[in-house]
C-alpha cells in the first residue's frame, strides 16, 4: 500500500523504449530528477523549500510551489545545473585549501612538540647519567666509611669488656 507523499520508483519510470520525442524525454528527464530528489529528500531530510517560491532563482528560471524543478527550457536548466556544479567545485576548492592550511598547522605543531621531547630526552638521559654517578660515588662512601666504622666499633667493644673483666678482677665482690 502506498502512502501519498512516499516517492516509489513506479511512479516516475517509464519504459525506455517509448521515448519517442524531445517533449516525452524532457517529461522523462524531469520525472527521474523528481524520484531522485524525493529519495535525496527521504535519505538527507526534507529541504527548506521555504525561499523556493514563484520569484526566480539565480538562473531566471522560476520554481513552481511545489518546489519542483524551474519553469523553463532544458538549456535554462543545465546552465543552472552547471553553475550549481561550479559552485560545489569552488567550495570543494575552499575546503580542501582550508584542510592543507590545517595540515600544515598541525605538521607544524607536531614538529615542535617533536624538538620539546627530543629536548626533554636529552635532559632526562643527562639527569640520569649524572644521578648514575653520584650513586657510584655515595655507595663507595657508604663501603668505606662502614668498614672503617665497623673495624673502629669493634676495637672499642672488645675494649670495653676488656676492662670490664680487669675490674672484676680488681675489684671482688665483699663477702
Amino acid at each position: 500500500m502506498m502512502k501519498p507523499g512516499q516517492p516509489c520508483l513506479e511512479r516516475y519510470s517509464t519504459a525506455s523504449s517509448q521515448l519517442s520525442n524531445r517533449k516525452t524525454r524532457e517529461l522523462h528527464a524531469r520525472a527521474r530528477s523528481r524520484y531522485q530528489k524525493d529519495m535525496r529528500e527521504e535519505l538527507l531530510g526534507k529541504m527548506d523549500n521555504d525561499n523556493k517560491s514563484d520569484a526566480p532563482d539565480a538562473s531566471g528560471a522560476r520554481w513552481t510551489r511545489g518546489g519542483e524543478e524551474p519553469e523553463g527550457d532544458l538549456d535554462t536548466v543545465l546552465q543552472r545545473h552547471q553553475d550549481m556544479q561550479a559552485k560545489i567545485a569552488e567550495e570543494m576548492l575552499t575546503l580542501a585549501r582550508s584542510l592543507k592550511h590545517n595540515q600544515l598547522a598541525a605538521q607544524n605543531i607536531i614538529r615542535e612538540d617533536t624538538k620539546v621531547l627530543d629536548k626533554s630526552s636529552k635532559l632526562a638521559e643527562g639527569n640520569y647519567d649524572r644521578l648514575k654517578v653520584e650513586t657510584d660515588r655515595l655507595e663507595e662512601h657508604v663501603k668505606r666509611s662502614c668498614n672503617w666504622t665497623m673495624w673502629t666499633m669493634l676495637a672499642i667493644v672488645c675494649i670495653i669488656f676488656l676492662f670490664m673483666i680487669l675490674f672484676i678482677r680488681l675489684f671482688p665482690k665483699p663477702r
